[in-house]
């Protein structure tokens, strides 16, 4: 039986305001660029489609099971996503896209984030009842405002792709591997040490520089070559007598310029701590990376978030963050859980200690990769 049916909502997403207040508003022309391109992405659910493309990839790369995207425009499709039932699956799972705009500094600049909202559902797919709900939020960092629509908004359809990315990434690690389990421990092994949520990197060595508040965040250090050696400490879960847990690692690099939202590099399934790169990367070149273990036992696969620094914290703009939320079941209930929020209006003032990759944020800040660079 194959494991999971994903399907996207029936409804499209929701356009943000452009002007997102105060002094936030883009330029008549600019905000006429930028709400064409927004609105290109959400017209006839193209954009949950992609949405729901990704999910299932990100699901096909780490499930023993066989993952179907449901084709909502045949019969047993429309009727799945009406009913929510799917026979002959075990488990539908539906990722809405709920809305896509700008939120601003306010008082504090001009600037303007870009952000994505979503709502993702997982269903018994033979009685067609709830089993789990989760929010998810995506936030880019604070722009100037001509750089959405600059170069006919580059920026903004790689933002947007981004933030699909994530948030279906995001998915299919709460919903099907774990990785929302309790925020703190993964088969009895903590899922964060010092100063990283995930796995440690040991090769290169990260180096730190202070930042806003006392925090501090990940510099780029020196790789060994063009083909570099990554490596980082192995993760050790804790199972119990005559439970062999087989662990593999996913990793991920991704030009540092900001330029692709895809990888460029990702290997999945490797059984050491530690990677040499199979393609020559550009020499003299920025790279972000990450890694993560996946778990199996009896059968069900769990995952570790993707690694990266815990600091600087990144706490949404409060009006993108008040989607965010997990959901647990209590009494035959389910019932949803929020992240505090501090009432921060940009996500870089006083952010709660609770905002970072290992537990409120569902996607990584680009200050929190790690980083290296190529030799010349």
């Amino acid at each position: 039986m194959p494991y999971l049916a994903v399907i996207g909502a029936a409804a499209g997403a929701g356009v943000g305001a452009i002007d997102a207040g105060g002094s936030g508003a883009l330029p008549a022309q600019d905000a006429a660029i930028v709400e064409r391109k927004i609105a290109a992405a959400a017209n006839e659910l193209r954009l949950a489609e992609k949405a729901v493309l990704a999910m299932a990839d990100e699901a096909r790369d780490v499930l023993p099971q066989t993952v179907v995207v449901l084709d909502t425009q045949t019969e047993f499709g429309r009727r799945a996503a009406a009913t929510h039932k799917a026979p002959g699956y075990a488990g539908l799972l539906e990722l809405r896209i709920a809305e896509i705009g700008f939120v601003g500094a306010r008082g504090f600049s001009s600037d303007l984030a870009f952000f994505m909202t979503a709502e993702a559902k997982y269903f018994d797919a033979a009685s067609g009842s709830l089993s789990l709900a989760r929010g998810l939020v995506y936030q880019s960092d604070l722009r100037p405002p001509d750089h959405w629509s600059r170069d006919g908004a580059r920026s903004l359809a790689a933002e947007i792709e981004r933030g699909y990315r994530a948030l279906a990434q995001r998915t299919v690690e709460a919903v099907l591997l774990g990785t929302d389990s309790d925020g703190t421990t993964l088969m009895g092994a903590p899922i964060s040490s010092g100063r990283t949520c995930g796995l440690v990197p040991t090769d290169p060595a990260p180096r730190y520089d202070r930042f806003l508040l006392g925090q501090t965040h990940p510099v780029a250090v020196s790789a060994d070559s063009v083909t570099p050696r990554l490596a980082w400490l192995p993760f050790v879960p804790r199972t119990g007598p005559g439970e062999p847990a087989q662990v593999r690692y996913d990793l991920r690099i991704w030009p540092g310029d900001g330029s692709q939202a895809a990888p460029i590099y990702e290997r999945f399934g490797l059984t050491r701590a530690e990677h040499r790169v199979e393609v020559v990367l550009a020499p003299g070149a920025l790279y972000l990376w990450s890694v993560r273990a996946r778990v199996e036992l009896h059968g069900r696969a769990r995952a570790l978030p993707w690694s990266a620094a815990l600091q600087p914290r990144f706490e949404p703009h409060h009006d993108a963050a008040r989607a965010n939320y997990h959901s647990m079941t209590a009494n035959g209930e389910l019932r949803e859980i929020r992240c505090p929020t501090s009432g921060a209006l940009d996500g870089w003032f006083s952010p709660s200690v609770l905002w970072t990759p290992c537990r409120c944020l569902d996607f990584i800040p680009p200050r929190n990769y790690y980083r290296f660079v190529t030799p010349p």
